[in-house]
């Protein structure tokens, strides 16, 4: 099965404020914050703990992105370390219909405990931490593209994504 074969973890129209100095394509910076993002949602699929971004690897900017470009990322682990998870992430724009491949790259994700110390990506959460995880499991049909996800990955992730944006928040004062 192909990377895009699978339900797109981020997808995001382009707006102004996302440009570069010159105004004119999109900052690689504001791609690369989506392919971390799409890359930590599929780390998230392995295991159950918080993961955090070690590194980004071979990443190739191929095509420039323009204001109301549709971004689309893929992502896909390829590797499952002890503690390490490597996920390979695919970018392409929609463009008045047309599909551009834009970015790819490799990031390598570290899954942490509650004080942030790695752990094994299969070891089991903590009394703390498993109040993050949703009691269903049935599979639920993803609205975008009809594949079945956990409703457990995607509840969990859901609260874990907005403590991480909570403790971001305080850090940065927002």
């Amino acid at each position: 099965m192909s990377i895009k074969d699978k339900c797109p973890a981020v997808r995001v129209v382009m707006f102004p404020h996302d440009t570069n100095g010159t105004g004119t394509n999109i900052f690689g910076g504001v791609i690369l914050s989506h392919m971390d993002l799409a890359g930590g949602i599929a780390a998230r699929e392995v295991t159950d703990h918080r993961v955090v971004t070690v590194s980004f690897d071979k990443v190739v900017f191929k095509q420039p992105v323009h204001v109301n470009d549709v971004l689309t990322c893929w992502g896909e682990v390829t590797h499952i370390g002890n503690t390490s998870i490597t996920v390979h992430i695919v970018v392409e724009v929609q463009r008045k219909r047309e599909w551009i491949p834009v970015t790819e790259g490799e990031a390598v994700y570290v899954a942490v405990d509650d004080s942030g110390k790695p752990v094994p990506v299969t070891s089991p959460l903590t009394a703390a931490s498993s109040t993050i995880t949703a009691t269903t499991t049935s599979p639920a049909a993803c609205a975008a593209c009809a594949h079945k996800h956990s409703a457990t990955n995607q509840t969990g992730l859901m609260t874990r994504m907005k403590s991480t944006l909570a403790g971001w928040r305080r850090a940065w004062r927002w």
